[in-house]
């Protein structure tokens, strides 16, 4: 099993979330590993792909490279459609760019598909920024060696397996691409010593490796991200102040723990019945909890209909509303049904 209490956001195996614009997944997919991670790593930067028929363009730029509006005007010229030349030319003077004359053209066409990804912009309207169990990893020396030797092992054992590589997308060229980031990404994760977030589009290749057996290579879903969505299935539209919060919740770590447990003793049953089983221990340990905190609870529950459960979670809008104890809930700071009220509090 995967020690996800630190996790690593890399850019170029999470692309899928930055097609052009930044879609709202990938602040999901924050929000559920601020929930369940001590720590959250993010690549800094930002890294711009753009797939043209004869070819693919990637370049990388320091975060202090670009301003915001410069980023968001970025985003907006570079879509589907547009025209695209990439030239190569000497420069007069080092920093004074070479002259469009004098330079000739290596790439060019219509944009097919175009991912702008960095998550300077998110940290910053999240307000993760601001906190101290986020972090902005650089290499060393040595670690960028590191790297490069890791990423030059994957690609060998790629090479060798070419043909046997799942399609991820219809361009061979940009498919490739796709792969080699992935490498570079596995490699930034094992020189960090730190498991990587992948997006879907990546989730096809890296199955294969693991399938495949390439040694060093693991993966699988992070601890309680399960539980998580089937105890609160709108924690998600939670705002980032109350995310913040509840990762520094005084009974998050026994939350996490009572998620993880319940994960490995529904584990052995099949899919079906270890939703239904999943369930049933946050509902059941949920009302066993209240219970002691608030006497009256469970005629509370009756009397506003199971059915008004949120997904047959407890701590449905219904419920809480009309529970005259749910401000002692709320104040028993060390006890873990504090946080999953909080979570599915999305009033």
């Amino acid at each position: 099993m995967l020690d996800t209490r630190r996790v690593l956001f890399p850019l170029r195996s999470n692309i899928a979330y930055f097609d052009t614009a930044r879609v709202l997944d990938i602040e999901a997919r924050v929000k559920q590993m601020a929930l369940l991670a001590d720590e959250l790593l993010f690549e800094p930067g930002v890294l711009k792909i753009t797939q043209v028929a004869d070819g693919v363009w990637e370049s990388w730029m320091p975060p202090e490279a670009l301003r915001e509006e410069e980023i968001r005007q970025m985003r907006e010229v570079t879509v589907s459609g547009q025209p695209m030349e990439i030239r190569i030319g000497i420069q007069p003077a080092k920093g004074v760019p070479a002259r469009y004359e004098d330079s000739v053209p290596i790439m060019g066409g219509s944009i097919g598909r175009a991912f702008i990804a960095e998550f300077h912009l998110l940290a910053q309207e999240s307000g993760l920024d601001n906190v101290a169990w986020v972090q902005w990893p650089v290499l060393t020396a040595e670690g960028e060696a590191e790297l490069q030797s890791l990423k030059t092992e994957s690609e060998c054992w790629d090479f060798s397996r070419d043909r046997d590589f799942p399609t991820v997308v219809d361009d061979p060229l940009l498919d490739r691409h796709l792969r080699t980031g992935l490498n570079r990404d596995l490699a930034l994760s094992a020189a960090t010593n730190v498991p990587a977030v992948v997006d879907e589009l990546h989730r096809p290749i890296l199955e294969f490796k693991i399938g495949m057996q390439q040694e060093g290579i693991d993966g699988g879903s992070a601890v309680g991200a399960e539980a998580l969505h089937l105890w609160a299935p709108n924690f998600t539209a939670l705002p980032w102040k109350r995310i913040i919060e509840l990762h520094d919740h005084g009974a998050i770590g026994e939350f996490r723990a009572k998620i993880a447990e319940a994960e490995e003793e529904c584990a052995g049953l099949s899919e079906g019945e270890r939703l239904l089983a999943l369930k049933d221990i946050g509902y059941q340990a949920a009302l066993l909890k209240a219970a002691r905190l608030m006497p009256d609870w469970t005629d509370v529950a009756v009397d506003a209909g199971v059915g008004a459960l949120i997904d047959i979670v407890p701590w449905g809008g219904t419920i809480y509303d009309v529970a005259a104890g749910v401000a002692k809930v709320r104040r028993e700071r060390s006890d873990w049904t504090a946080v999953l009220l909080a979570l599915n509090d999305t009033d």
